[in-house]
């Protein structure tokens, strides 16, 4: 029996996403309506200024990764604009990253704000009209 490299690999992104995923909701750009998915959402903190001449440094927390089953981005039919609730926080899908099309779908989502108290409450019930 031959060893199939591709089939371990695919288990093993599946275990990994499996255990990392969080809850999250994902909301279609233009029917505003949510669905509650599963995601891996990786922030990325980016430090830049003149740390070495003038010794100060910002950071900066624009962009994340949102990794999502293929099959699932294909059932919530993913596009860019379309918005991802997370920790309270407001992301809109940005641009898709290019991957291997074994298991999972990337996107590159851009922050947008945190959600006032009222919008927690208003999606807690399925309402997005503050969007």
């Amino acid at each position: 029996m031959a060893f199939d490299f591709l089939e371990v690999k695919k288990k093993a992104r599946l275990a990994l996403h499996e255990t990392l995923a969080v809850s999250a909701i994902f909301i279609d750009k233009d029917t505003k309506h949510p669905v509650d998915c599963r995601v891996r959402v990786h922030t990325k903190i980016q430090l830049s200024g003149d740390i070495d001449y003038q010794g100060f440094a910002e950071l900066s927390s624009g962009h994340v990764f949102v990794h999502l089953l293929r099959e699932d981005a294909e059932n919530l039919d993913v596009r860019e604009g379309d918005y991802l609730v997370f920790d309270e926080k407001l992301y809109r899908f940005d641009t898709r990253r290019e991957d291997d099309g074994i298991l999972l779908e990337s996107w590159y989502a851009v922050y947008d704000r945190w959600l006032e108290h009222d919008e927690v409450a208003a999606l807690e019930n399925g309402d997005t009209s503050w969007l």
